[in-house]
């Protein structure tokens, strides 16, 4: 039905206006007495202050009247002061210095007017009381401006409130029109501002209540608290249009549930199953066998009319769902390996009354186990979230173990992988930026901690939709710090077991390269780390023990040796026998005399090269040394020349400086006069010291002269040094003629080596003959004697800390019948000449 308005007592638009007139009543009533009490405030103040002024001014004007007591001009002059005040004067009265009354007008004064005149000459200042207008000050004449009396003014603000009270009537006259036309315009203003709308606001609800949901109501566009009216009723519009359209759709929701893709059933406030969808039959079939032994007569045909008690696994469903609100009670039926999930949400009324419940049934088997898989991913490893920003969302307790030392602040991630951007020489952004284009970081991550940095060994990564876009930033991994710690602490075990290792090896391979080398007395001195202690005393127990072996051996084969010496006298008695070979000995005897003379010239001049070698090698060296310290002592002498010579430059340029500074600080001394005599001193000091400067120049001349002296000293070393080098010369040419003789002399011995070959073949020939009674006896006492000399030889190798005496053929005794053959040439038989002596 269309809308009619009317206007009543009860009507907002009138007690609105009501409102507004009152307000301006209100208003005006204010404006009023502060209006007046203002006005009295500032004639009260204007006139207090003029009074004070001007009573100072009349004061200063008639206090030579007073003093000499003029009584004619004091009564001019009150009457030109009293004109001035334009009646704002009530009365005047001047005394002087007795307090006795000099003059008077106006009304009377009040009784406090002398004491007001008592203070004012007491103080000697002007006294003032504002109730009482009144104005008390004392008369001061003369240059010591004595006080010569007093006066006293009574002010009134009656003449100007008179003046004022026309203009505030106007004012109220204004105010009165100026109160009517506001009613007058807020009529008009809230009759187009606020009545018309309310009642397009009423005919809107009007069309609504009507069921007219397609007209939109007036007034959305206002920016007002009419337009949000109309936009709310608008937006109620829509509402009612949604519920209009839902009722409508609550049929078709109804029947759309048997074609729901997700398996539920509804059920009655009394928990019985009143619809099941097509999903939910074809769930039933499929899991029917595990719902079965939980009850023996289900069907999956006829379950509505069935209580959901008998499939939930909480036993106290009913219970729990009447308390349950908005929430939603799940439960997990456990078939096996099999996980099904019962969610039960509750359906209400308009008014909150419980219409029934809608239960879902769902395989949440592969949920299950993911769950599982992530609890134990979260028992075992730390788990950390990220948002695209870098800030962590979510962490378990792990990380907040391992990386925040347990602490509530979690840090971001760019503080968490600062350590891994420093390593790789990037920034924290380029490493996300690489996270975030697809290239996650696995393997050992050293990651920033509260306590330090923590090895985690896992992976960083960014986590995706199905469009490629990322979502956040997962870390996974296992923190094996404390693992690398003992890590680390084992290679360095290893590394100073290792280093141990080499030690002792180095010193067993010292000793045993002194052992190698025939010492036998090298010890190991150095203490070697405990487990590796006992080799060295075994190694040093060896070596003693092996040396004292080698000292019994040595002394067997000196025994040995003396028993070969018997029987080689045998043999020495049996060869006497042999006179035809007594020329051929003689012969070889004379033969190698010879060779041995020659062969003892030969050493003898080996001998003096190798004297002269030697000291041409030190002059070379002491040549050298002299032409090395000559070289350095010429640079030496030659920087330092040049730089005294910079020095002596630079003073000589400072003396020259100083004594034209001290010619112008005289110069401009002897300009001062008395004044400057005491810069004319340090003048003259200063030309002294310049003059100094200038002898010390000169003294270092003569010093350079005599470094040159020392250069020409060096010039004589180096000539020595040139001789030196040529007596070097001269000895290397005595040298080549040393050489040459003994040259001649190896030509000497070359045929007295052919003369003893003949002398050995005609006694080879002679001694044929005893060679078969002599070759039994001869060849064991060669065995013999040759084992003897093999074995000391042998031992004499190794340095055992006993003297071995190494056998010779001396120790044989001569036979009496080659007495005549020298000695010398018995002592030049080597081990080869050893052998003839056998024969």
């Amino acid at each position: 039905m269309a809308f009619r308005p009317s206007l009543n007592i009860h009507s907002v638009f009138l007690k609105l206006i009501a409102v507004i007139v009152a307000a301006l009543i209100g208003v005006v009533l204010v404006f009023e007495i502060l209006t007046t009490r203002g006005f009295e405030t500032v004639i009260s103040q204007s006139v207090f202050d003029s009074a004070r002024s001007e009573t100072e001014l009349f004061a200063d004007a008639i206090a030579g009247s007073v003093r000499f007591e003029d009584a004619e001009l004091m009564t001019r002059q009150i009457e030109d002061f009293t004109e001035g005040t334009n009646g704002a004067l009530v009365s005047l009265e001047v005394f002087g210095s007795g307090l006795s009354s000099f003059s008077q007008w106006g009304a009377s004064m009040p009784a406090a007017t002398r004491a007001l005149v008592e203070e004012a000459l007491d103080t000697g200042r002007v006294v003032l009381d504002p109730d009482a207008l009144m104005v008390a000050i004392p008369l001061r004449f003369g240059q010591d401006r004595a006080i010569v009396g007093s006066l006293v003014t009574q002010w009134s603000t009656a003449h100007l409130q008179a003046l004022t009270q026309e203009t505030v009537t106007q004012a109220r006259m204004a105010a009165a029109i100026l109160c009517l036309f506001s009613v007058a315009l807020a009529y008009i203003a809230i009759s187009r501002l606020a009545r018309r709308p309310l009642q397009a606001a009423q005919a809107d609800i009007a069309r609504l209540e009507a069921k007219d949901f397609e007209t939109p109501p007036s007034g959305t566009s206002r920016r007002d608290e009419y337009g949000h009216l109309a936009r709310a009723t608008d937006a109620l519009r829509h509402e009612l249009m949604a519920s209009e359209r839902s009722h409508r759709e609550s049929y078709i929701k109804s029947a759309a549930l048997d074609n729901s893709s997700a398996a539920v059933m509804l059920l009655d406030e009394d928990l019985k199953i009143t619809q099941v969808s097509r999903n939910l039959t074809a769930f039933f079939e499929i899991y029917k066998d595990g719902l079965r032994k939980m009850r023996m007569n289900f069907d999956p045909a006829r379950v509505v009319g069935m209580s959901i008690a008998d499939f939930h696994p909480t036993g106290n469903i009913a219970d729990q769902l009447r308390t349950l609100g908005d929430g939603v009670i799940e439960g997990i039926i456990r078939m096996n390996s099999k996980r099904l999930s019962i969610a039960t949400r509750t359906i209400y009324s308009e008014n909150r009354k419980i219409l029934g419940y809608i239960v879902e049934w769902r395989d949440v088997t592969p949920m299950w186990r993911n769950e599982a898989l992530l609890a134990a991913i979260d028992a075992i490893q730390m788990k950390a979230e990220f948002d695209m920003d870098g800030i962590c969302v979510d962490a378990n307790e792990r990380f907040a173990v391992s990386i925040c030392s347990g602490r509530t602040d979690r840090p971001s991630l760019q503080t968490l992988i600062g350590r891994i951007a420093a390593e790789a020489d990037k920034t924290t952004e380029a490493v996300i930026h690489g996270l975030k284009n697809g290239s996650p970081i696995i393997g050992q991550l050293k990651l920033s901690g509260a306590d330090g940095d923590r090895i985690v060994d896992g992976s960083l990564s960014c986590i995706r939709d199905k469009d490629g876009h990322g979502l956040s930033y997962l870390l996974l991994g296992t923190d094996i710090t404390e693992k690398e710690h003992k890590l680390r602490i084992a290679d360095q075990e290893r590394e100073a077991s290792e280093a141990e290792k080499t030690e002792v090896v180095q010193a067993l391979g010292v000793g045993l390269r002194a052992l190698a080398d025939g010492d036998l007395t090298a010890k190991i001195a150095q203490v070697f780390p405990g487990r590796y202690e006992q080799l060295r005393t075994d190694f040093n127990g060896a070596s003693e023990k092996l040396a004292s072996a080698l000292r019994e051996i040595s002394e067997n084969a000196e025994n040995i040796r003396n028993e070969t010496s018997d029987i080689t006298t045998t043999a020495d008695a049996l060869s006497r026998r042999t006179e035809s070979t007594a020329a051929t000995l003689e012969q070889t005897a004379a033969a190698l005399d010879e060779l041995t003379s020659a062969l003892k010239a030969a050493a003898d001049g080996a001998s003096r090269a190798n004297d002269v070698v030697g000291e041409a090698h030190r002059s070379a060296e002491a040549s050298g040394a002299v032409v090395v310290e000559t070289v350095s002592a010429m640079d030496e002498i030659s920087r330092s020349s040049e730089q005294i010579t910079s020095i002596i430059r630079v003073i000589d340029d400072i003396a020259f400086q100083t004594n034209l500074l001290a010619l112008n600080a005289g110069v401009e001394a002897a300009r001062a006069g008395e004044a400057g005599r005491g810069f004319a001193v340090v003048a003259s000091e200063v030309r002294a010291l310049a003059q100094r400067s200038s002898d010390a120049a000169r003294e270092i001349n003569s010093l350079i002269a005599d470094s040159a002296g020392q250069v020409k000293k060096g010039v004589d070393l180096v000539g020595q040094t040139g001789g030196a080098l040529r007596q070097i010369a001269f000895s290397v040419t005595e040298i080549a003629g040393l050489v040459s003789e003994i040259a001649e002399s190896s030509r000497t011995q070359s045929l007295s080596l052919e003369e003893i070959n003949a002398s050995v073949t005609q006694l080879d020939q002679s001694t044929q003959q005893n060679a078969a009674r002599l070759e039994e006896t001869t060849a064991a006492s060669e065995a013999l004697r040759n084992d003897a000399v093999t074995l000391v030889e042998t031992v004499s190798r190794f340095k055992t800390g006993a003297s071995v005496r190494i056998p010779s053929a001396e120790a044989s005794p001569a036979p009496p019948a080659r007495a005549v053959v020298n000695a010398p040439a018995r002592e030049f038989v080597s081990e080869e000449g050893a052998k003839w002596l056998d024969f």
